[in-house]
C-alpha cells in the first residue's frame, strides 16, 4: 500500500475477493474501520447493510486484535438479502472470524429491537437501504440503543441520502439528543457522528 503502513495480507485478500478491481479503495476503507475499532474498543459493533461482509470482516479483525478474553467484543452484521447474508458469513468463516462476528438476515429495526445484546451499541456503521425513509429509520429508531460517546458512521452521505440522515439527526436534536458531526472523505463521502447523549 505504501512505504510506511503495512497492510495485513488477509485484508488485501479480502479486498480483492469482495471489491474486485476497486480493491485498493477497499483496503483504505478496511484500514479506516480497523482503526476505529482498535481505538474506540467497543464491546458491541453493529453494521446495517453488510452485503458480502467486507466491512464486517474488517471490524471483526480489529475485534480479534483487541484481545477480548471474555469474547465480549462482537460485530453484529445485519443484511436484508439471503444471498448476501450467506456470502458474508462464508467470508467470516473462511477468514477465521466467526468467533468475532455474524451476519443476520432481516430488517435492521427488527433485529436490533429483538436482540437483547444490542441494547448497548458501542459502534454502528450504516450502509443499508439508502432511501430517505429507511436511512431515517436506521438512525432514528435505533439511536436509543447506542451508548453515549459511541461512534456512528454513515456510508454514502450524498445527495441521495443526505436528506434522510440530516432530518433524522435534526429530529434527534429536537428530542434532546446531542452529538458531534464530522464529514469524512472516505466511504464515498461519509459522515461520522459521536453520540453525546
Amino acid at each position: 500500500m505504501g512505504k510506511y503502513i503495512s497492510v495485513p495480507d488477509k485484508l488485501i485478500e479480502l479486498s480483492k475477493r469482495t471489491k474486485g478491481k476497486n480493491y485498493r479503495e477497499g483496503i483504505r476503507q478496511g484500514l479506516f474501520f480497523m482503526s476505529l475499532i482498535l481505538v474506540e474498543q467497543p464491546k458491541i459493533a453493529v453494521e446495517i447493510g453488510s452485503q458480502t461482509g467486507f466491512s464486517t470482516c474488517c471490524m471483526a479483525m480489529a475485534m480479534a486484535d483487541n484481545d477480548y478474553a471474555d469474547k465480549a467484543g462482537y460485530v453484529y452484521g445485519i443484511e436484508k438479502t439471503i444471498p448476501h447474508t450467506k456470502t458474508a458469513n462464508r467470508h467470516l468463516k473462511e477468514f477465521g472470524l466467526s468467533e468475532y462476528a455474524n451476519v443476520t438476515q432481516g430488517d435492521s429495526k427488527e433485529v436490533i429491537h429483538s436482540t437483547r445484546e444490542l441494547n448497548s451499541i458501542g459502534f454502528m456503521f450504516i450502509d443499508g437501504d439508502h432511501s430517505y425513509k429507511k436511512v431515517y429509520s436506521d438512525i432514528f429508531d435505533n439511536f436509543q440503543f447506542i451508548k453515549n460517546n459511541a461512534l456512528v458512521v454513515f456510508h454514502d452521505y450524498n445527495a441521495d441520502t443526505k436528506k434522510g440522515i440530516d432530518t433524522a439527526l435534526s429530529d434527534l436534536e429536537n428530542r434532546g439528543h446531542e452529538f458531534e458531526k464530522i464529514k469524512i472523505n472516505i466511504l464515498t463521502n461519509g459522515l461520522l457522528i459521536r453520540k453525546i447523549k
